[in-house]
């Protein structure tokens, strides 16, 4: 994976890894770091999507960019992250998610975590 840095003002950039998601609100992006700490950035999530691109990110529907390495459980269509969200999957995303985790008739749970 990748190591990049997102700017989320103040003069201040985090590392990818530390981000567990980006959630979309409107035209702007929630950043969601693993220690609890959110930024709003004044970025769209597609332009988010480009900047992290060969970082390990997923994005499950049009509202979410997920950290795979913070995904803790796949199953029926939904993703459960670490720190305690449960995400669904588009029906145009699943095909892809569910390739990357297995079926999605069976359950997905990450062997090691964060």
């Amino acid at each position: 994976m990748n190591l990049k840095y997102i700017f989320v003002g103040c003069q201040k950039n985090v590392r990818s890894t530390d981000v567990v998601y980006v959630q979309a609100k409107a035209n702007y992006s929630i950043v969601k770091m693993k220690d609890g700490r959110e930024f709003l950035v004044a970025t769209t999530l597609k332009r988010m999507e480009e900047k992290l691109e060969g970082c390990g990110f997923i994005r499950p529907h049009k509202s979410f960019l997920i950290n795979t390495e913070y995904i803790l459980k796949y199953e029926s269509g939904v993703l459960s992250l670490t720190n305690g969200l449960s995400c669904g999957c588009s029906r145009r995303k699943r095909q892809e998610i569910d390739l990357m985790f297995g079926s999605s008739k069976r359950l997905y749970i990450k062997k090691t975590l964060v």
